[in-house]
């Protein structure tokens, strides 16, 4: 990726989050690792990310307020919940409650640029059809 992303890190715990920041700061996307949900509304209000990586302990409390922060934001971000370990019923259960993406440590060079790559063109996407419905909405 040739131009640095920006993203917000959401966790309540540090050690998951070094291994991201590493793999995120590898793939030149600027990361805020914020500890809590209340601290990241402000940055997310401030940064405009495209990508918000959210720990799965964070997300198992407050995936519905969290999806619906993604909704109402002006511009629209992908989540990409962060667990600790790979299982296939947490990818499941995760993107059914609305995230983009699962992925857990370790954090493959290769699956996780694939994962910031859709996310961030899917979140682009969603901003420029956003962006030409408020500049031309539909007559009733």
């Amino acid at each position: 990726m040739d131009t640095p992303l920006l993203a917000i890190s959401i966790h309540e715990h540090p050690e998951p989050c070094k291994a991201l920041e590493a793999a995120l700061g590898d793939l030149s996307v600027e990361t805020y690792f914020v500890k809590g949900l209340p601290a990241a509304r402000d940055l997310i209000a401030q940064y405009q990310p495209l990508l918000v990586f959210v720990e799965l302990a964070i997300w198992n409390r407050s995936h519905a307020e969290i999806v619906h922060l993604a909704g109402a934001a002006d511009p629209y971000f992908n989540i990409v919940v962060v667990g600790s370990v790979p299982d296939i019923e947490m990818y499941v259960s995760a993107i059914e409650q609305g995230a983009f993406e699962f992925i857990a440590a370790p954090f493959a060079p290769e699956t996780l640029t694939r994962v910031v790559q859709s996310a961030v063109k899917d979140a682009r996407s969603c901003r420029e059809s956003l962006a030409r419905v408020s500049l031309h909405p539909v007559a009733e």
